[in-house]
Parts: structure tokens; sequence; C-alpha cells
């Protein structure tokens, strides 16, 4: 998760890669944190197209904007750190993981 302004990023290790996951880590981990963003943008992930996330987003009304498919372009900024992170875990991971 990234804030579009300031780029302040937030990684959050998930167990599983489902909506229901994905819904419960952003209620948990950046609503209850940081409070209701206005609007989201999200890539075309079936996690983020999922029935559980839209309701989660559509209840506290928030505007939840997907992204085109196959133009990561759209999300670079996050995509970026998304590799940042990927190479500062290689440093402190076993080397038989994959980032």
């Amino acid at each position: 998760m990234q804030n579009y302004l300031t780029k302040y990023s937030l990684g959050v290790p998930l167990p599983d890669h489902t909506a229901n996951t994905i819904a419960q880590v952003f209620v948990v981990n950046f609503v209850c944190v940081h409070g209701i963003p206005e609007i989201i943008l999200t890539d075309q992930g079936t996690d983020f197209l999922s029935k559980i996330f839209s309701e989660v987003c559509k209840l506290p009304k928030i505007n939840k904007i997907n992204t085109s498919p196959y133009h990561p372009q759209t999300i670079d900024s996050l995509e970026r750190s998304h590799r940042t992170l990927a190479e500062y875990l290689r440093h402190y991971a076993d080397d038989d993981l994959n980032f």
C-alpha cells in the first residue's frame, strides 16, 4: 500500500493472497491506523476485483478505481517501491527464498 502524494509505503506480510486476506489486511493495517481514504487505486488483480473487497470499499464510501489492464505504469511508484523492498529483503533473507 502506498500514499500517492507522499509515497509513504506500507508493506504487510500475507499468509495467502485471497480476497478475504487482502480485505482484512486493508482494514486492520491501513484503515484502522490511518483512517478511511477517499480514493484507492488498485490493479486488476482478482483479489481487488472481488465482491468482498468491493463491499469493504463501498461501506465507508471509498471511491475504488482500477488501473487499466496490462498497464503497470499507472501505479509505477508502487511497482518501484515493491522492487526496492524486494532488494532490501534479499539482503536479509535466506538465499533459497525468491522475492
